[in-house]
């Protein structure tokens, strides 16, 4: 007997002792009580029964005795059968295949070899290309279309099976039938990907429509380490306008997680919100006139310049919570997201000249 087999058969052994004489002890309590394992009850019965001279009666004693003669052999019979009793297989048939819906594999062993069976070739797989003939099945006329031989002066001929010819046909008809890859490419043949409506890049002059608007507009702005596109003062109020150029999709998200910036995601990387590092920038230049004792609020305008914000439609309410405004210009998508001529608020007072100045040498920009 192998130690792994010793250790199953006395792990079964022990269970089963404490289960099996603890039901037996419930059951005769319950009916007689007589508890097994206290040692009164036994000399009770070999004192009072057994050196009396004690008749049994009735059902109900004979029960009784039969349960104590029959306690150990159960037991032992019970061991038996459990240690027969495969429990891996049950358990995998019960529970394993259930859960799973197939059956586990056994593991093979180093020195078998497995059969490992090689995935056709598409090219073998293929269809196979069509005759460039076919044969032309017989069909029947019609009673009503069929002519009498004697109207018609002559009996018609009789149809025979021939082969159908493409060349023939072309022949036939007088039209010219080539190869498909014969010759030169006809130039008016296009992909089905370039066959779709191009949309043209919508080309804004973003300063033009902020002077327009009633603003002062400073370009690249630089204030310490940040990078401003473009700040349109007006009398009372700045505008924050800066361009997004990264190109392809991107999954816009403006929540935090675990106190750090939000992230915008791509197929294969992702970058830190440009709408939050925007509310930054203004938050920052806000607060330093605010010190220089300027009084001025702040509007954070995002321009898509290129690529696809995929989520735009579901994102409007988040950003209009945050008081920003994301719209697109030149190749920008998604069309959800409204031009900067449109998003541009047009009526603005014009700021005074020593205004954009304090604002200029409070910021520290020329």
């Amino acid at each position: 007997m192998t130690l792994k087999l010793l250790e199953r058969n006395t792990f079964i052994f022990v269970i089963w002792t404490l289960v099996y004489f603890y039901c037996l002890n419930w059951f005769l309590k319950t009916n007689w009580g007589f508890d097994m394992f206290y040692g009164w009850h036994w000399r009770y019965i070999i004192q009072q029964w057994w050196y009396d001279g004690w008749i049994i009666q009735g059902t109900y004693y004979w029960t009784f005795i039969l349960t104590l003669f029959l306690a150990v052999p159960v037991w032992i019979i019970g061991y038996c059968v459990l240690m027969t009793i495969p429990y891996g297989r049950m358990y995998e048939r019960l529970f394993w295949n259930q859960i799973y819906g197939r059956k586990t594999k056994a593991v093979q062993s180093a020195g078998r070899k497995v059969r490992v069976r090689k995935k056709r070739s598409y090219k073998e797989v293929r269809p196979k290309p069509l005759s460039n003939t076919f044969t032309v099945p017989a069909q029947k006329m019609p009673d009503n279309l069929l002519m009498d031989e004697a109207s018609a002066g002559q009996s018609m001929p009789a149809k025979e099976n021939t082969h159908f010819s493409h060349r023939e046909l072309s022949d036939d008809l007088d039209f010219h039938m080539d190869a498909p890859f014969a010759g030169e490419a006809d130039d008016t043949l296009m992909p089905l990907d370039l066959m779709e409506e191009k949309k043209e890049p919508v080309v804004e002059d973003l300063p033009k429509i902020m002077q327009d608007a009633g603003c002062r507009v400073l370009t690249d702005v630089i204030v310490g380490d940040l990078q401003i596109d473009w700040m349109a003062i007006a009398k009372d109020k700045i505008y924050f306008v800066q361009k997004d150029s990264e190109e392809g999709e991107w999954l816009a998200d403006e929540e935090r997680f675990n106190n750090e910036d939000p992230l915008w995601y791509s197929e294969s990387s992702h970058r830190v919100s440009p709408v939050t590092l925007l509310l930054q920038k203004q938050e920052h230049v806000l607060s330093l006139l605010k010190t220089a004792g300027i009084r001025m609020t702040g509007q954070s305008i995002l321009v898509k310049d290129k690529g696809t914000i995929i989520n735009a439609e579901d994102m409007m309410a988040t950003w209009a919570e945050l008081k920003v405004t994301v719209c697109r210009t030149n190749s920008g998508q998604p069309d959800e997201l409204p031009l900067f001529e449109a998003a541009f608020p047009a009526d603005n007072e014009a700021p005074e000249e020593t205004s954009v100045d304090n604002i200029r040498q409070a910021l520290g920009t020329k």
